[in-house]
Formats: C-alpha cells, sequence, structure tokens
C-alpha cells in the first residue's frame, strides 16, 4: 500500500514494550514466532499464521497498526495491508532504528 491514512494517527508510549525485548512474545500463546506488537497499546501477539492473536487483538480494540517485532514489517489492519509510508514525525523510522538498536544489543 502506498499511503496508509491510519499512520498519521500514530502515537506511541515511551515504555511501550516493543522496546523490551523480553516481551517479545505472544501474550496469549507465548510463542517467540511471528510476533506483532500492537502500536497503539502495549499488547504483543503472534500473528495470522500461529494463532492470530494480534489479529484478535484488533478485532476486539479496533487498534489498526502492527509492527512485527523481528522483521520491522507494519500493517494495517483496516487498510488489510501492510504499510510503507510514515507520519510526518517519522515515528516508524524512528522506531524500527531504534528496534534495529535494540535488537543488535540482544544478540
Amino acid at each position: 500500500m502506498d499511503r496508509c491514512k491510519h499512520v498519521g494517527r500514530l502515537r506511541l508510549a515511551q515504555d511501550h514494550s516493543i522496546l523490551n525485548p523480553q516481551k517479545w512474545h505472544c501474550l496469549d500463546c507465548n510463542t517467540t514466532e511471528s510476533v506483532w506488537a500492537c502500536l497503539k497499546c502495549s499488547h504483543v501477539a503472534c500473528g495470522r499464521y500461529i494463532e492470530e492473536h494480534a489479529l484478535k487483538h484488533f478485532q476486539e480494540t479496533k487498534h489498526p497498526l502492527a509492527m512485527e517485532v523481528n522483521e520491522l514489517y507494519v500493517f494495517c489492519y483496516l487498510c488489510d495491508d501492510y504499510v510503507l509510508n510514515d507520519n510526518p514525525e517519522g515515528d516508524l523510522k524512528l522506531l524500527k532504528s531504534t528496534l534495529t538498536a535494540v535488537r543488535s544489543q540482544k544478540q
């Protein structure tokens, strides 16, 4: 998707669980595979090819944006597509670079 309009409303808390690698597991089934962090709240869940807990979180909360913590893909459930654009503040770019640094410290 070229432009997701929902990314413009992105507001990520500074203490978000996505910034803590120890929390990179599904809160429902505890898997560490295909883990997606909600970009609206601190919920972390597995993707649709595991147990679909991230999708279920969207269905319950309507929080549209999630980021895969290892591959750093961003998905919008309302657009039903991957997000390629960023908000004017550049929050996704900053988050991706921060997570890359966190991941390199973890290894």
